[in-house]
């Protein structure tokens, strides 16, 4: 079958992120250096929760706060601009995904946070080339769970799982994706990502 959509991941894929550089500007107001910070909110599980929606913006917030022990000029408005401040764009994604644009449908599929995905749409235009963007957080289940996949395909409409190629930097993802039948493949660079769509007789 034919290719008609393409569906990207976002961090890592269209936009580049980097969590310990953004939590460098936690310092002097937290006792945690930007590593072990991150790491501690790893293992309570907050960037999971917060992901799978279970966690809301506030209180993830007051989960952080308490955790990272925050000094008490660290306000919402604050950490939610520090914790958005981790994205930068990759232009030559850019300039891909405006010229796939032309000739396919495109779907962003992101595990990602309500706090993190207003960042993202209100900073980076070229998102919205995306038709369809499906978020973890806003669905309550997060890749690799099939069922996200073929959430995307029902907003699509009218496009099966093998006419729609994903993209994404993780393995996992990437075989959750193949399970619910599409194709896909783990994403490095568009150097090495061009030559695998244009096998499946993708052109821009």
């Amino acid at each position: 079958m034919a290719i008609k959509a393409i569906i990207f991941d976002i961090g890592r894929v269209l936009i580049d992120f980097n969590f310990r550089e953004g939590f460098r500007r936690f310092d002097g107001h937290t006792p945690y250096a930007p590593e072990a910070a991150i790491q501690r909110m790893k293992e309570a599980g907050l960037f999971r929760c917060t992901n799978e929606g279970s966690l809301l913006p506030w209180s993830f917030y007051l989960r952080t706060r308490e955790l990272l022990e925050f000094a008490p000029e660290v306000d919402f408005h604050m950490f939610r601009a520090v914790y958005g401040s981790i994205f930068t764009e990759k232009t030559e994604m850019t300039d891909w995904m405006r010229r796939l644009a032309v000739r396919y449908r495109l779907a962003l599929l992101s595990n990602t946070d309500m706090l993190h995905r207003h960042v993202l749409e209100e900073q980076f235009e070229h998102l919205h080339l995306a038709e369809v963007r499906v978020y973890s957080d806003a669905e309550r289940m997060m890749k690799p769970d099939v069922r996200i996949y073929r959430t995307v395909l029902e907003r699509l409409g009218g496009v099966a799982p093998d006419e729609a190629v994903f993209l994404d930097d993780l393995p996992e993802n990437v075989e959750g994706a193949r399970a619910a039948g599409l194709h896909a493949f783990q994403f490095t660079t568009r150097a090495e990502a061009e030559p695998q769509l244009a096998a499946l007789g993708v052109e821009w």
